[in-house]
């Protein structure tokens, strides 16, 4: 066998590379237009006399392989606790996919079946009569991350999240009203407005956030720094543009900032509050803000009272986080708050020249997420069709979900998408219903591509709503994708972050 391959280089057959020779498992065959066969890990190499491959397997890997269509958001069926602290009340919120003809394969209408139109209906398990005699139901999950609907796991970009709405009701009859919906028995402040929040799994965890915090309000600064509690003169300090430093002048009492629990009535005027962002119910907030201190073990005593009395909704000896930040969390129905900041000297042993720099003040309004929509009825009035775009950005890999609540099953339906930030929705018109869309479920795809010198083709393999599992193969006759070669040597490569664990081609070459 080798003495033919040696005769086959000595007639001007010599192989370019010893790869080349070994290409195939059946390495001696060095005639062209033989059929053969190749196994192993992408990038494959082979040569081909340029007809399209006769068979082809790719296995799957651990963490899956593929890549997803243009929908990151996987929408299901499920039923989810309402979280009612009453017994009686527990239920369910329930989340089905439409499956009459009414709810059109909004863009295309190409008689899809239900599981690409995928709009959804709500109903809820239990309800209670209001005073009025009207019927409201129950609905108690925390707005957060953890009880979200539908949820992803997304890399650090620019996305967009789609709300699109439907209604099979005609002209003035058409109600874009949601569920009234109540907690422990008290209605929501706008009952009738569905809302729809994307929140981050960080957001909750830790206030430092791994999204873009524009949604954060600059405090007013603190720009009056002075005597201490019960007006104990041993506090110093100076303050600039953001920020401001509190300097230990003596060593007996307290380094603290004239604040809201200051006892000299006489300074009470020089106490900054900060105005919130509030809708007249009680909200949940975090103050946030760094600190730079030449205190080895700092123990901040944080106090945030109502407007500038004494009246505290924090206080507590906070310390700063491993990047220099702490954060107190509140809640308040009120306009304005006062922050006041202080050192026990001698329990923390600071003395005479210590120092503490506050800058970064910041309040940031728990509940909304980064991305966020109500529902504005009355912008929709006569509508058949809602779309709407809601951009966010994150900027490091992160679990991402949907929170929506007083969906109304009864006349219309929803649905939802994060696609990248430069997906274009396109214009549709079906009937006397027109509007631009970018829908498609939840699907993950494996382009193949085959490039040989400065040619390129892709085929692209369609893998449905999962990616190839370390247990998963897709063949040939499974799928019917057709994988074009080209005449010489061709390379074999698929776009996938998790390369398959074994790729199998026959060829001819």
């Amino acid at each position: 066998m080798l003495w033919e391959w040696i005769k086959a280089g000595g007639k001007g057959g010599i192989a370019g590379s010893i790869n080349e020779v070994m290409l195939g498992r059946r390495f001696m065959d060095v005639k062209g237009g033989m059929i053969r066969e190749l196994s192993g890990m992408v990038p494959l190499q082979f040569r081909s006399d340029g007809s399209a491959l006769l068979d082809w397997s790719i296995t799957g890997a651990e963490g899956g392989v593929g890549r997803s269509g243009v929908n990151r958001l996987k929408q299901e069926e499920k039923s989810i606790d309402n979280m009612c602290g009453n017994a009686s009340l527990r239920g369910n919120v329930n989340i089905e996919f439409y499956t009459n003809n009414n709810f059109l394969d909004i863009p295309d209408n190409n008689n899809n079946p239900s599981d690409y139109r995928q709009w959804l209906r709500v109903t809820y398990d239990k309800y209670i009569i209001d005073g009025q005699n009207h019927m409201l139901f129950v609905d108690d999950r925390p707005e957060s991350f953890y009880y979200s609907q539908f949820r992803t796991r997304l890399k650090a970009g620019s996305y967009k999240l789609i709300f699109e709405g439907y209604s099979t009701s005609n002209g003035s009859t058409i109600n874009w009203s949601g569920v009234p919906l109540t907690r422990y028995g008290t209605p929501y402040n706008r009952p009738n407005a569905p809302v729809v929040h994307l929140y981050t799994a960080s957001q909750d965890n830790v206030i430092n956030n791994t999204f873009d915090f524009s949604d954060w309000a600059d405090v007013v600064m603190l720009n009056t720094i002075g005597t201490g509690t019960g007006g104990v003169d041993n506090g110093d300090g100076t303050w600039g543009d953001g920020w401001f430093t509190m300097t230990k002048n003596s060593n007996t009492g307290w380094l603290s900032t004239l604040s809201a629990y200051n006892t000299l009535t006489t300074q009470s005027s020089k106490i900054p509050t900060i105005p919130l962002q509030h809708d007249g119910d009680v909200n949940n907030y975090a103050l946030r803000f760094h600190v730079d201190t030449s205190i080895t073990d700092l123990h901040l005593e944080t106090r945030i009272a109502k407007g500038t009395s004494k009246s505290y909704l924090h206080t507590a000896e906070l310390t700063p986080d491993a990047d220099g930040y702490i954060t107190a969390y509140f809640s308040t129905n009120t306009e304005t708050v006062s922050i006041g900041l202080a050192v026990n000297s001698q329990a923390y042993g600071v003395t005479e020249g210590d120092y503490i720099t506050v800058s970064d003040i910041q309040i940031y309004k728990l509940g909304e997420g980064i991305a966020n929509y109500r529902l504005d009825a009355s912008a929709h009035t006569r509508d058949k069709f809602i779309h709407e775009e809601l951009p966010f950005t994150l900027s490091e890999d992160d679990d991402v979900g949907v929170f929506f609540l007083g969906m109304n099953s009864s006349v219309w339906g929803c649905r939802f998408m994060i696609v990248d930030a430069d997906v274009v929705s396109q214009p549709f018109e079906i009937g006397n219903i027109s509007g631009v869309s970018c829908w498609e479920p939840t699907k993950y795809v494996l382009p193949v591509r085959v490039s040989c010198g400065g040619e390129a083709a892709e085929a692209v393999i369609e893998l449905g709503a999962s990616p190839l599992g370390a247990e998963d193969t897709i063949t040939f006759a499974g799928k019917g994708t057709i994988i074009p070669t080209f005449g010489g040597r061709n390379k074999l490569t698929v776009d996938s972050e998790t390369p398959p664990s074994e790729v199998y081609i026959k060829y001819k070459g």
